[in-house]
Order: structure tokens, then sequence, then C-alpha cells
């Protein structure tokens, strides 16, 4: 397959997981609505520098890691489904830089398999739909890691003494300032760290000599210099208490250890088995490589072998090389997971590409019918039926809890079980290379079921469109809605009405009727008796949704004069 057609078949799975119902939801408050709103409020008060959530400094993440959002707001008129375009195309980036890095280190198919498994892991329509950031960060830190590959694993090139090369290395660490620009000092420095590793294991000191880190920390430096110092002088502490872990500094804990492996095991789905057979293969080729290190030179020593090894860029060592750099990165980038405080499932995006990397490799291996790969493949497509059929249960448990969403999340569940079960099935009647192409089903047919049917039925368990949309058909133009709590994102991007926090709104409820004479409240399901019973009169239930109830009481109207405005 020349590099066309491999390009073509890369994006055109991703298209088919990424793209279908980018229309069907509108922002949830799953990130998704958050983001937005902050893009909204900066642009209101053409503040560009720090965050703002309802209408205070929101130190969360950095501002340059809305982007994305900003740039669809401003071009694309801030329309959910094409900012998710947006990521999307950025994501699509990131996938090609794994098929080139596949294809550059291990061959043209164990590229397009790269590209592939990168698509189809359940980490890729995540991030899109719900992180932004993560996704931009991510995709800057992997172009500055394809920059600066063949820095480290052809330390003596005489190519990378050429002014392309130093540019490139230039390039390289420049994608990783800003990395750390869009998403906090730790997704700057994990591809440092992954490259440290690299060196260490292998004892590669010239390769990390070659990097000139030194230098390249002081361009990272550079980059974020500008955003954080301004930051830095104009919140002082209450910004440095939080920078360290951005762009996920909400939580108090730390994630730990425990959450950075689910959230890898998770966002890898359902390619999470043949990473474990793509780790045995390499380990056992690990062991073959240093075999073939002593065997070259028996006493010429570590060095005079590796001199040699290296000789031929296609051998055995090379392929060992970039598969110890691929690990050592991939463990490097879920450090920063156990150290931020509640980090989402997203988190580990960054750990993706190289497992891709890895998984097309072995993929590759199993599709020319290698027979050291078949037990191993063997193993995974066993792997991926159980956990398959385990999250098939549990949707199939979950969908009779969810009222109306439960006929669509039982045909999910139903459409799960077969997907997750077609590799077996195909490995034990001896189609290998069906079963290697059918480990790509669960998520792209998953996805596109998920955003069209699954998405739409669950909306208000996410989103608050439906109360939304009640508010404004039974309420009169800036009738104030009180929110017991802080409302929503999504709520707050949404509703065309005054949107006011009050912990007791019945004190002031004269304050907050509209002209129609009635006070609007909205409150959590878990609050409905207490709001009942601490109401003067009885409350009319407008809607009820998982997210919210939205309920009036008779009070007097307001006489004369505008509505109140918003305070939050």
């Amino acid at each position: 397959m020349n590099r066309l057609a491999s390009v073509a078949v890369v994006l055109a799975v991703l298209a088919i997981v990424l793209l279908p119902g980018l229309s069907a939801v509108g922002e949830l408050d799953v990130r998704e609505a958050r983001d937005a709103q902050v893009v909204r409020e900066m642009s209101e008060r053409r503040e560009w520098l720090t965050p703002i959530l309802a209408r205070e400094p929101y130190f969360a993440r950095p501002a340059p890691g809305y982007a994305l959002d900003a740039l669809a707001r401003r071009g694309l008129h801030g329309e959910a489904p094409l900012s998710r375009v947006v990521r999307a195309a950025v994501a699509a980036l990131l996938a090609l830089v794994a098929w080139a890095l596949g294809r550059r280190a291990f061959g043209a198919r164990a590229g397009t398999f790269a590209g592939i498994a990168f698509a189809t892991m359940l980490g890729t329509p995540l991030a899109v739909r719900m992180d932004a950031t993560q996704v931009l960060a991510t995709t800057l830190s992997w172009c500055g890691i394809a920059l600066l590959w063949r820095a480290v694993l052809d330390a003596r090139s005489p190519r990378l003494e050429t002014g392309w090369g130093r540019v490139g290395r230039w390039l390289g660490w420049v994608c990783f300032g800003l990395a750390g620009a869009t998403a906090g000092p730790l997704a700057a420095l994990w591809p440092l760290a992954g490259f440290a590793l690299y060196a260490a294991l292998l004892h590669e000191r010239r390769a990390w000599r070659a990097l000139d880190p030194f230098a390249g920390v002081l361009v990272i430096v550079g980059v974020m210099l500008p955003w954080y110092g301004a930051m830095i002088a104009l919140h002082g502490r209450t910004f440095l208490e939080r920078m360290a872990f951005l762009p996920y500094a909400e939580g108090a804990l730390g994630g730990g250890l425990l959450l950075a492996i689910t959230g890898f095991v998770v966002n890898a789905f359902p390619w999470t088995p043949l990473v474990g057979a793509a780790f045995m293969d390499e380990a056992q080729r690990m062991r073959a490589g240093r075999t073939l290190r002593t065997a070259l030179a028996p006493s010429a020593g570590g060095d005079a072998a590796r001199e040699i090894a290296v000789a031929d860029a296609s051998g055995p060592w090379s392929e060992h090389c970039a598969s110890s750099l691929l690990l050592a990165l991939a463990m490097a980038s879920l450090v920063p997971v156990a150290l931020y405080p509640s980090p989402p499932l997203t988190a580990a995006l960054p750990a993706l590409p190289a497992i891709a990397v890895l998984c097309g490799r072995f993929a590759a291996r199993a599709w020319d019918d290698d027979r050291g790969a078949a037990p191993l493949l063997a193993g995974a497509t066993r792997m991926t039926a159980l956990v398959g059929a385990t999250l098939a249960v549990a949707l199939y448990v979950l969908a009779s809890r969810v009222g109306d969403a439960s006929e669509p999340l039982r045909h999910a569940a139903a459409g799960l079980l077969v997907a997750a079960c077609a590799p077996l099935l195909a490995e034990l009647v001896g189609r290998r290379r069906l079963a290697v192409a059918l480990l790509a089903l669960p998520v792209s047919f998953g996805a596109p079921f998920a955003a069209m049917r699954v998405l739409p039925a669950m909306e208000p368990w996410f989103g608050t469109s439906t109360v939304i949309a009640a508010m404004e058909a039974a309420s009169p133009i800036r009738a104030p809605l009180v929110v017991l709590e802080s409302p929503p994102p999504s709520l707050r991007l949404g509703l065309h009405r005054n949107l006011v926090t009050d912990a007791e709104p019945f004190a002031h409820l004269a304050r907050w009727a509209a002209r129609d004479g009635y006070a609007y409240v909205a409150f959590r399901p878990s609050q409905e008796r207490l709001v009942a019973r601490s109401s003067p009169a009885p409350l009319e239930i407008l809607l009820r949704t998982p997210a919210l109830v939205l309920a009036r009481i008779e009070a007097a109207p307001r006489a004369f004069g505008p509505e109140p405005h918003p305070t939050e």
C-alpha cells in the first residue's frame, strides 16, 4: 500500500469514528460546556490572559488551552458541531503523527495499523468530545517527539549537524514549550522524562547529548514564560499553588497510580489486550537484542556492539531501540496522570500514540502470519472478548435504570458483545488477518452509534438543553431563574434568561418574581423534598430531569421596572 492510500485509510477510519453525530446533542457538562462558557466570558470581557468562569478568575487550565474553542467561537460562530470539527481535525493530525512514526520505525504496514489503532481507541473520541485542551497539548507534544525522533535514535547521523537537522531539533523543543503553555508544565516535561528514561535504560548517552537538553529546556521556558510570568505577576500565590497541576487543577487530591493505570486501560480499549501482547513480544525481542549485541562483539564491549548493530538502520537493533523509546514515552506520559488532582480519563491521551505504534507493529507481524505472533494474538482476542462481554453486561444492567435511554443502551450492549467477540471467532477459524482487522470494530461501530443514538437519549443526564427549552417556553423574556447551587456550565451557556444563584430563594421571593407573577427555581432532584418543605406555596413542577428539576412558585409580580440583572 502506497503512502497516499495508507493515509486515506487512516483518515477514513478516523472520520467514521469521530464525525457521525456531531450535531446530535449540544454542549455537554462533561467539560465541554464549561470550556465553551469560559471562552464566552473571556470574549465578552475582552480578557485573553486570565480564564474567567462565573465572573471570577478560573485557574484550572491555561488560557492558551482554550485556543480551539476560541477559534471555533471567533471564526465559526461558536456552534458546538463546528467546534467539534476543529477538535477532530487536530486529532487527525495526531493520528497522522502516529502513522508517520510507525512507518518510519517499523515499516509501511505497521504505520497503517498504528494510525488505525489510534483512531479506534476509545480515548480518541472521548478526548475529542470532552477535552480540547488535552487534544491540542498531546498533538503538540507528539509533533515535538517526531521532530526529535532522529536525534534520539540516530545520534551519529551526519544529517543532525546540517541546517535542517538543527532547525528540526529547535522546532521540537518549541513544540514542547507550546504544549506546556497549553496544558501546564507537566505536559512539557513528560517527553523530556521519556527521553531520559530511554537513555538510562539503554545506556544511550550519545542520544541524550544529541538532544542538547539544557538548551532545549531554555527554549521551553522561553516559550512558556510570557503567559506564566504575567499570571504570576497578576495573581501571585493563588496561581502558583495551582500552576504545577494544570490543566486539571480543580481537585484537592492526587489521582494516584491506580487511576493512571485505569485511565490507560480504558483509553486503549479495544486494543488493550493487544498492548499486553505487544509488550510480551517486545520483551522477547529485547532478550534477542541483548544476544545480538553479545554475538556481534563478544570481546569489544557494549559500545562496539552498538556501533556494529546500528550500521544496519533496518536491522533488529534499530527496531528494538524504537520500541524501547516508545515504551519509555508511554510510561513517562502516565506519570502526570498520577500527580494531577482528580484527572479525567482523557488525561491518559498522551500515552495512546506510543501504544498505537507498538500495537501497529504487532498487528503487522500477525498480518504477515508471523509464527511468534500467533499465540499472542490468540490470547489478545480472548481477552478482548472477555472485556467486551463484561462491558456489554454492564451496559445492559445500566439500561434498566435510565428510563427513556434504555432501548439504545440495550442495542449498544448487543452490538458491543458481537463486535468484541468477532475477532475471537475469526481467530478460532484460522482467519488471522480478519481477526486483526476486526479489533477496530468495537469503537468503529460503538462511537458512531453512541453519538447518534445513545447520547441524544441520555442528554438529560449530561446536559440541560431540555431544562433550557422548558424554561424559555414557560417564562417571560428576562425572567430570573434561581439556582440553589452553582449552575451547570451548559445552563450558563445556553439559557437566554437571567441566571441567579441563591441558596435561600424563598427569603427573597418577591425579588425573584418574573412579570407573570411566578418565581422560577431549579435544583438537583435530591433536593426536591427539602425545597418543597421550605416553599411558602405549593411548587409547580415544570420538568424533572436526572440533572435538574425546574419548578415555579406563585409570588407577587413586579409592578414596574426591568427584570433584575443576573448575579452570581
